[in-house]
């Protein structure tokens, strides 16, 4: 019985924030905010590293390339171990993996002897530390949260992954600016073990945990696959979410620089947008703290029907203002979209597979991500920036209609097999 909430406990527009008090659930959040922040820091200090040893623009796309083959590679692996072994340990060893090598590619580049194949080498164990942690991580929330909580939980971690995306690019220009390249990559090495210290620090409760597999790890991988398949309303939203990475943020996110140079006032209008969607982010990351729809699934499609707004709003060369407005109100979509979407997936699939079907959720969100960004600079080439941005507003109003068709996503509950 989920214990009543007083005034006291809520915050401004009547947000129930009593959450904050699951000290568990605090521990998830901050280990989640330390785990992205140093994500985002290396993303944000890769470059400069490169370029302090005498590489090229084209080594920092190889390093970043190497990062995503690795994890693509190794996802549906790791999903597969976390529903084998304690998924604690197995954050706990990603982050350390993580830690090791960005610690040891920070002492060489302190010292200057890094080379290139050391950085492509710290890179490509990065890529696998997350492949383990991604997975393992949305399983372990289910089992440090009690079930009142899961969805404040993941809006929680939502918020943390928003304020990573700020606070990480924040601290590496800092270091950046202050000190050579070494040192941001010493700072990031110190969060993953932040991450691993809160994570290991985590009680939970006797027994609910994930069993050793008697079979081998691909047979769990294959195992997990035909679990995914069974479930129509969960390969359908993946594919819905690769989808629109593909066909419609990719594109948003390649065009919108452009037009925003030469439509809207210059760079400076793209970084407001940025900043509206961002804060979107947050107070979408609010709102899912609180609102629970009777049919979650079918409320998470709908919303993301809201990135209508800014790229329509783009596509016809609107004032800045009312780009930012429309780009904030996508934010937030995302935002309540995938608390809810992670909630549903956490609660209607048995706890032995979580990990495993959340790997497989990952992998088909992700997998097409690179392709998209491929396919934006075709588009431009032949049909132009605003056909192609009114085109993919057009995408998502079609694949939410399909997807609200499918009966197992409009029920209201749990829909474990389609027969």
């Amino acid at each position: 019985m989920a214990a009543q909430v007083g005034t006291r406990d809520r915050g401004a527009f009547g947000l129930d924030l009593s959450a904050l008090r699951d000290r568990r659930l605090l521990r998830v959040v901050l280990a989640q905010l330390a785990s992205m922040a140093g994500d985002f820091m290396v993303l944000a200090s890769l470059p400069f590293a490169v370029l302090s040893i005498g590489g090229s623009i084209n080594q920092v796309g190889l390093a970043l390339a190497v990062q995503g083959v690795v994890l693509a590679a190794l996802l549906l692996f790791g999903g597969a171990i976390a529903d084998r072994v304690s998924r604690r340990s197995v954050v706990v060893a990603a982050d350390l993996l993580r830690f090791g090598s960005q610690a040891a590619l920070a002492v060489l580049l302190i010292a200057g002897t890094a080379e290139l194949w050391q950085l492509l080498v710290a890179q490509a164990v990065l890529g696998a530390g997350m492949a383990f942690f991604m997975p393992a991580m949305n399983g372990l929330v289910p089992q440090a949260v009690p079930a009142e909580r899961l969805q404040q939980a993941n809006a929680l971690r939502g918020i943390a992954a928003s304020a990573a995306a700020v606070v990480g690019p924040a601290i590496a220009a800092v270091a950046l600016a202050s000190a050579e390249p070494g040192w941001a990559f010493g700072i990031d090495a110190l969060t993953f073990l932040v991450s691993a210290a809160l994570v290991a620090g985590l009680r939970l409760p006797a027994g609910d945990h994930a069993e050793d597999g008697a079979q081998s790890v691909l047979a769990d991988v294959i195992e997990g696959w035909a679990e995914f398949r069974r479930r129509t309303w969960l390969w359908v939203i993946v594919a819905k979410s690769a989808l629109l990475n593909a066909l419609v943020f990719a594109p948003f996110f390649v065009f919108g620089p452009t037009v925003a140079a030469d439509s809207l006032g210059g760079p400076g209008a793209w970084a407001i947008i940025l900043a509206a969607m961002g804060l979107g982010e947050l107070l979408g990351g609010l709102i899912a703290m609180s609102w629970r729809p009777a049919r979650p699934l079918v409320a998470a499609t709908l919303v993301i029907g809201l990135w209508t707004a800014p790229l329509l709003l783009l596509a016809t060369l609107a004032p800045v203002g009312l780009v930012a407005a429309g780009a904030a109100a996508a934010g937030g979509a995302l935002a309540v979209s995938a608390a809810l979407w992670e909630t549903a997936l956490q609660s209607r699939v048995p706890t032995t597979m979580r990990s495993r079907l959340s790997s497989y959720d990952l992998f088909g969100s992700l997998a097409l991500v690179p392709i998209g960004y491929l396919l934006a600079g075709l588009l431009q080439g032949s049909i132009g920036m605003e056909p192609s941005l009114i085109a993919a507003a057009v995408i998502i109003a079609a694949a939410t209609s399909i997807v609200i068709a499918v009966p197992s996503v409009r029920s209201p509950t749990p829909v474990e097999t389609d027969r």
